[in-house]
């Protein structure tokens, strides 16, 4: 039997929030550094072919993967969505100071999409 997990998302949003109130700085500097990002990363992208026009990141958190794929296909609109809205502000904030302008961020319930 399979078993589905009911989200909460007051609940993951307080999580979230307390988690990037801290600040967005640390995260800036670190992003793309990651060994898990480095590797996992090299997985994500080989299955976006040469020239995607559009990409879908679902349940993107601050949007690591998609502002990286951002950066590297500029001519693709990249989409990256997420339950909470802390994630996004922060993820935006990092989109900014990084110049990445073909990159949007949407709240939403990948369980429940809009």
């Amino acid at each position: 039997m399979k078993v589905q997990a009911k989200v909460n998302p007051e609940r993951t949003d307080i999580i979230w929030n307390q988690i990037w109130e801290k600040g967005t700085e640390a995260e800036t500097l670190s992003f793309f550094s990651h060994q898990l990002f480095i590797e996992g990363y090299k997985v994500f992208k080989k299955y976006f072919g040469d020239h995607p026009k559009k990409i879908l990141e679902a349940g993107g958190g601050t949007g690591r993967y998609g502002i990286r794929t951002a950066m590297d296909y500029p001519d693709s609109e990249v989409t990256i969505i997420d339950i909470a809205p802390a994630s996004l502000n922060a993820g935006k904030l990092i989109a900014k100071k990084m110049a990445v302008t073909n990159v949007n961020f949407l709240q939403d319930d990948i369980l429940n999409l809009s």
